[in-house]
């Protein structure tokens, strides 16, 4: 199970059913964290990513696949990447 998932169900104090606004609280404390960890460098990098759904071939987007702050997504023989879905509230992707 995922790091985020079980954020939330001890913040719903393993009670059924899971509310939304304790998943929105795991989510921004999460992105917070990995926020925390991003240079100014990488930040631009994932921004060009969110732009163009590629990963250059350089140092810089290797290291955002490997951390996974970036996603490779395939789908009939096609492959894109996008952001990690929990910075995309990131101010710093904002336009």
């Amino acid at each position: 199970m995922c790091a985020t998932c079980c954020g939330w169900i001890k913040k719903s104090r393993r009670q059924l059913p899971l509310t939304a606004e304790a998943l929105e609280q795991v989510i921004r404390e999460r992105r917070n964290e990995m926020s925390l960890q991003i240079s100014p460098k990488e930040w631009e990098l994932l921004r060009q990513v969110r732009e163009t759904k590629r990963v250059g071939g350089d140092e810089g987007y290797k290291t955002l696949v490997h951390s996974r702050l970036v996603f490779e997504y395939r789908d009939q023989g096609m492959s894109w990447f996008d952001v990690n879905p929990l910075l995309l509230g990131a101010k710093e992707l904002q336009p």
